[in-house]
C-alpha cells in the first residue's frame, strides 16, 4: 500500500469548519484533540467526559470499543461525513485533532491505519510516513495513511495558524471508494 491513498470525496469543507470551530469554541481543545466518538462501555466508569474519552493512546483491542458517535452532534453535518465513511470503513475512534503553529508530533508508528480529512491546513502543514513528507490539503477529500509505519505530522507555520484535521481510526479490512 502506498502510504497516502486519496479518497475521492466532496465533503463541504466550509460546513466541516464552521461545525469544528463551534466543538472547539464550547469543548475547549484539552490534549489538542476532541473526540467525536467514545467508548460504548462509558457509562460503566465515572465522571468520564464524553468529549475526552476517545483522545490519547489507546490499545487496538479498546479501539474497537470506540463506536459510539457523540449525541450532542446527532443531525449535524459532522454526523453525516462520520456516517458516509462508515459506509466502506469500520471505524474506531473519530477525533478532531489541532496541531498548533511551530508544532511537531514525535515519531511515532499507530496500531492501525488512519484516514485523514484534512478541515483547515495550508502548504506549511505536512504529514511525513516513512520518510516522505506529503501536504494533504483541505480540499473536501479523505486521505487513506499508513500510519502503521513511523510518522509524524508538523505545522511549520510561523504566525498563528492552527492545523485541523478529523481522524478516523480504521479498524479491520476496507474497501472505501474510488482512490486516485
Amino acid at each position: 500500500m502506498d502510504n497516502f491513498i486519496r479518497l475521492d470525496y466532496d465533503f463541504d469543507i466550509d460546513k466541516l469548519l464552521s461545525e469544528c470551530y463551534n466543538v472547539i469554541d464550547s469543548v475547549g481543545l484539552q490534549y489538542n484533540q476532541i473526540g467525536l466518538t467514545h467508548s460504548k462501555v462509558i457509562k460503566y466508569r465515572k465522571k468520564v467526559n464524553v468529549w475526552f474519552d476517545a483522545v490519547g493512546s489507546k490499545s487496538p483491542q479498546d479501539e474497537k470499543n470506540y463506536v459510539v458517535f457523540n449525541e450532542k452532534l446527532k443531525g449535524s453535518y459532522l454526523e453525516k461525513v462520520y456516517n458516509d465513511i462508515q459506509k466502506y470503513y469500520t471505524v474506531g475512534r473519530v477525533r478532531i485533532m489541532c496541531l498548533s503553529n511551530k508544532t511537531c508530533y514525535s515519531l511515532h508508528a499507530d496500531y492501525e491505519k488512519r484516514l485523514h480529512l484534512p478541515i483547515q491546513t495550508n502548504e506549511k502543514c505536512l504529514l511525513l510516513v516513512d520518510n516522505k513528507a506529503l501536504h494533504l490539503p483541505a480540499d473536501g477529500n479523505a486521505y487513506l495513511v499508513d500510519t502503521t509505519k513511523q510518522h509524524t505530522a508538523l505545522n511549520g507555520n510561523k504566525g498563528e495558524f492552527n492545523r485541523i484535521h478529523i481522524i478516523f481510526n480504521l479498524i479491520g479490512d476496507y474497501d472505501g471508494p474510488s482512490k486516485s
